[in-house]
């Protein structure tokens, strides 16, 4: 079955130009499964949204997505917790074992119990290979702790965007 394309009908081009609409624009669907909320959104960006880590999508390049946003993410009620990019050994425990995990898109890097901000996951650096880190490099300690004092959550999100199409 072919549908009518009205967009050079002059009924729709006589409305369009009344209602000031330069073009047709697009349509797309929400799904609530696959896309976030508004209110998901910024509490992502804001404080974080918990969910059940069996909710977290590995994505190609390793990273980790909550429906249509890439996040780094936490296990919540742990005193010193690591947060996470990519799927390393311990997400894939969580995740088997639906452990709730704090999930965000903010640049703020967390703070620890500690007061120190450089809780990054050596492990995640390594399964996705980010700055050419691998599970050999990040044996050698110099190499391994200039990364992760380089690190930062402002310069991951600009090499890897938190915003992606599913």
């Amino acid at each position: 079955m072919k549908l009518v394309d009205f967009s050079e009908q002059s009924e729709w081009l006589q409305l369009r130009q009344a209602m000031g609409a330069a073009d047709t624009g697009s349509f797309e669907l929400h799904d609530p499964e696959r896309h976030l909320s508004h209110q998901e959104l910024k509490a992502l960006a804001e404080q974080g949204l918990v969910i059940p880590a069996s909710r977290l999508l590995l994505l190609k390049d390793r990273t980790l997505a909550h429906k249509n946003r890439r996040v780094w993410v936490r296990q919540t009620g742990v005193e010193y917790p690591q947060w996470h990019v990519s799927s390393c050994h311990e997400v894939d425990q969580w995740r088997h074992k639906n452990v709730d995990v704090l999930a965000s898109i903010s640049t703020q890097e967390p703070e620890l119990a500690d007061g120190k901000t450089s809780g990054i996951c050596m492990a995640c650096l390594a399964e996705m290979g980010y700055q050419g880190i691998d599970s050999r490099r990040i044996r050698r300690v110099d190499f391994a702790e200039q990364v992760k004092a380089e690190f930062s959550l402002a310069a991951f999100f600009s090499e890897y965007p938190p915003d992606w199409s599913v």
